[in-house]
């Protein structure tokens, strides 16, 4: 995406006139640089690895953005990705399944406590014995790198099936359900937490059972419960990573699943050299997460992915994410 200087600001204000009216513009503030503009009316709309994506309003002092190293306006409509939006998304669901309806449906297994739908696009030939699978995004809402990484995987499986010999298989051999919003209140709203509480914590764990958690992880538990799920993938961002379970305790899951899961999580994460292992040892214990429940629960093949980047801005940024994503979610794929 073109980042363009913008300038426009200074001279408005070296001639002393008003700031404008409308809406000035969205901008990219270096995060150490923030702290200078406290107080000026800034709405934070994105985040990334080394700064914030900031809407200034009609009471922001535009010299003094204008004035901040690396402060760029950008004026390319940001529409090509979802950046926060929910719309965005929805649209993003429906356009894939409109176009390809032999090969994917979109349905909503639930309402979000904000009164929106909670959507998941099926891939697949849906042959009875293929293996189900299933690959979700924003479970912490601020993680919004991880929504267009999950719309990516679907697209890319749509787009080649019928162009490429490995894709087609993958297709054709499974059932895959891509959420890429697990908490979408949290995901408009752009925080961690869901409901007060962080939803990867708020799953049942052993010897901690009848925990009540937020309804969009009642929700996406009981459409894990209706399908025989084999196995998970839950996308997150940014610490370079694939594990497993357990994440609640440092003790191993029994064999031989230990030795399965870390095998496949070692070849998953070969490609881009990211740190491989269970969860409690690879980056620290968390108590009542999505992988130790599926896995707990239902036996499930349940991983967790790190991604590199987080809250891409531009289309390298996205390109980086999805490129670096594709190659371990098909050998995870291929791995059923």
């Amino acid at each position: 995406m073109k980042r363009v200087l913008f300038l426009a600001a200074v001279t408005l204000a070296a001639c002393g006139k008003a700031p404008s009216s409308k809406p000035a513009g969205t901008y990219f503030v270096p995060r150490a640089a923030m702290a200078a503009l406290a107080g000026e009316g800034l709405t934070v709309v994105g985040t990334h690895d080394s700064g914030l994506l900031v809407q200034a309003s009609e009471g922001t002092d535009m010299a003094k953005l204008a004035a901040l190293p690396d402060g760029f306006r950008f004026d390319q409509p940001q529409a090509e990705f979802t950046l926060n939006s929910f719309s965005t998304m929805e649209r993003k669901l429906k356009d894939l399944a409109a176009a390809h309806p032999d090969l994917a449906k979109l349905e909503s297994y639930g309402t979000s406590q904000g009164g929106h739908p909670e959507y998941v696009l099926t891939i697949g030939k849906q042959a009875a014995a293929a293996p189900e699978l299933m690959i979700t995004g924003a479970t912490h809402g601020n993680e919004t790198a991880t929504v267009d990484v999950v719309l990516g995987l679907a697209e890319t499986l749509l787009s080649k099936y019928g162009k490429d010999e490995r894709i087609t298989r993958m297709v054709e051999g499974h059932t895959i359900h891509f959420i890429p919003a697990v908490c979408v209140d949290s995901y408009i709203a752009q925080t961690r937490e869901n409901e007060g509480v962080d939803p990867n914590r708020a799953y049942d764990w052993p010897g901690h059972e009848g925990r009540n958690p937020p309804r969009a992880i009642k929700d996406i538990i009981a459409y894990f419960t209706a399908h025989d799920i084999a196995g998970s993938m839950d996308i997150h961002d940014a610490a370079s990573m694939v594990m497993f379970p357990w994440a609640y305790t440092y003790t191993h899951i029994p064999q031989p699943d230990y030795q399965r899961f870390d095998d496949l999580t070692t070849r998953m994460a070969a490609e881009n050299g990211f740190a491989h292992g269970d969860i409690a040892d690879t980056i620290y214990i968390a108590q009542g997460s999505s992988a130790d429940y599926y896995y707990w629960k239902h036996k499930t093949v349940a991983t967790a992915v790190e991604l590199s980047h987080n809250k891409m801005l531009t289309r390298e940024g996205f390109d980086s994410n999805l490129d670096e994503t594709l190659e371990m979610t098909w050998t995870f794929v291929e791995a059923f």
